[in-house]
């Protein structure tokens, strides 16, 4: 099987906005998990990118570079 890597730029609001869309969704059960999955997936991508920020944002603040 071929795999391809796709980049997608979303904002936070964005990731947010198609999680309760996710959420707040009426599905047959046959795409319910799947889709709960895709879901946590958002969730824990949005709580990666806060982490790495706030990272970030310390380093910046103490005046350090990493590489």
């Amino acid at each position: 099987m071929n795999e391809a890597v796709i980049t997608i730029k979303l904002t936070d609001s964005e990731v947010n906005l198609m999680i309760e869309t996710l959420k707040n969704s009426e599905l047959n059960g046959e795409m319910k998990e799947p889709l709960k999955k895709l879901e946590n997936d958002l969730v824990t991508i949005l709580n990666m990118v806060a982490l790495k920020r706030r990272e970030n944002k310390l380093m910046e603040s103490r005046g350090l570079t990493i590489g």
